[in-house]
């Protein structure tokens, strides 16, 4: 149904979503079909009508829906949605959606490093970033998973090898990083 109770088609109702850059429409319903069956049009239609409902202060109406979704509509919405979905499922206390969000395929190197940054993250994150060799080529994701006192000890003194004198006299001065590191 749209937004104002008519019955919209199918091809419709995607249109009310602003479109990915990368992706055409067809591409993203395509996608999404493949990810989520049959079962597209409900939820589909649930977010549509929804996510249509957003203003320039929508985050809340966002984590307002988002709190109402099942963790399987949450780990479909980490795969598809946007930034701002992504960066509130992240903080996710279900480890499963919140690694969904990491080995999403729209996820950026800017968002990685926030994320490396965020205190808000559980340590599978942390451990799932760390393990990826593209993202650790970057010398900021590695301070920022050295210097974050939730990532595992072993991950993090992996990552303090790698670091300049500079960081690494500041690293000794936070109270915050563990004393083994």
């Amino acid at each position: 149904l749209g937004k104002h109770g008519a019955e919209v088609p199918d091809e419709a109702a995607g249109e009310d979503l602003p479109p990915a850059p990368e992706l055409t429409d067809a591409e993203a319903e395509a996608a999404l079909r493949a990810i989520l069956g049959d079962d597209v049009s409900e939820f589909e239609a649930g977010l549509v009508e929804e996510v249509g409902e957003l203003d320039e202060a929508g985050k809340s109406n966002l984590l307002a829906l988002i709190q109402n979704l099942s963790v399987f509509q949450k780990i479909k919405l980490a795969r598809t949605g946007n930034k701002e979905a992504r960066a509130l499922l992240v903080r996710e206390t279900n480890k499963i959606v919140a690694a969904a969000v990491i080995r999403s395929p729209k996820v950026t190197e800017n968002e990685v490093l926030a994320f490396a940054k965020s205190r808000n993250v559980s340590d599978e994150v942390l451990r799932l970033i760390a393990m990826n060799r593209d993202w650790t080529k970057s010398y900021p994701l590695k301070l920022a998973l050295a210097a974050n006192p939730k990532c595992p000890t072993p991950v993090a003194m992996k990552f303090t090898n790698h670091l300049h004198e500079k960081d690494l006299m500041g690293l000794m001065k936070s109270k915050d990083v563990p004393s083994a590191i």
